[in-house]
């Protein structure tokens, strides 16, 4: 028994360096997304919690330490930062000098909990190794950074228990895409929600944006499709 236990927190070590999700084993009946949009098990405590119409795109949650990789729709960085913001996570955003902060505030980011430094125009991997270790989410902009500066600071954001937010992190410990799906209010002359689908390798899901902030999405017959595409 004490040699099993030894293996199985090597396991879990190891698991953490390489950025995967660990769920306590013992509490999880199955892997999977259930109806109502709940997932049998408990996420562990080395997640952020999301919303239930997210699991089936995060079912374990989303990972405290490591890099997510964002590709498509920079909303989904400031999206996610919100997330983070909502469980009192501190969040810098570095080289990001065009996040739109009022779309921030109502997709739920808390500004007291923010700091911004909009241009990173030398020693950018120094500045982002000091802001891993201040914070708790570090959301990536443009900070010119090269291979070796990158996984230097994935391995400082893994044992720092920090979060790196960027757009196209190669070899980061979770891909995200994000995708515009389409457009409501063209008809009425004005763009009164946006609608975007939120996919992993674990599945995916979909949110709308709108004036009041966000919500899930529900498709209905006021979706003008974007790029040619019918949603």
């Amino acid at each position: 028994m004490d040699k099993l236990a030894t293996a199985r927190k090597a396991l879990a070590a190891a698991e953490m360096r390489a950025g995967l999700r660990v769920v306590r084993a013992q509490e999880v009946q199955a892997q999977e997304v259930q109806a109502g949009g709940t997932l049998s098990g408990e996420v562990a405590s080395d997640a952020f919690s999301v919303p239930s119409h997210l699991v089936a795109a995060l079912p374990h949650g989303l990972i405290r330490r490591g890099v997510v990789s964002v590709e498509g729709s920079p909303f989904l960085l400031t999206f996610l930062a919100a997330l983070l913001s909502g469980q009192e996570a501190w969040i810098a955003f570095l080289g990001a000098p065009d996040v739109g902060w009022a779309c921030a505030e109502r997709l739920g980011l808390d500004m007291g909990r923010v700091v911004a430094v909009p241009r990173i125009e030398a020693q950018g991997a120094r500045v982002v190794s000091a802001a891993i270790d201040g914070f708790d989410a570090v959301v990536l902009g443009d900070v010119s950074l090269d291979a070796r500066e990158r996984r230097v600071l994935h391995r400082r954001a893994m044992s720092k228990g920090a979060l790196l937010l960027a757009m196209n992190w190669p070899q980061a410990s979770v891909g995200m895409r994000c995708r515009l799906v389409g457009v409501r209010g063209l008809e009425e002359g004005h763009i009164s929600g946006v609608d975007y689908e939120i996919a992993t390798r674990w599945g995916s899901a979909s949110v709308r944006y709108e004036r009041d902030g966000w919500e899930p999405a529900r498709y209905e017959g006021d979706l003008r499709a974007v790029g040619g595409r019918a949603s």
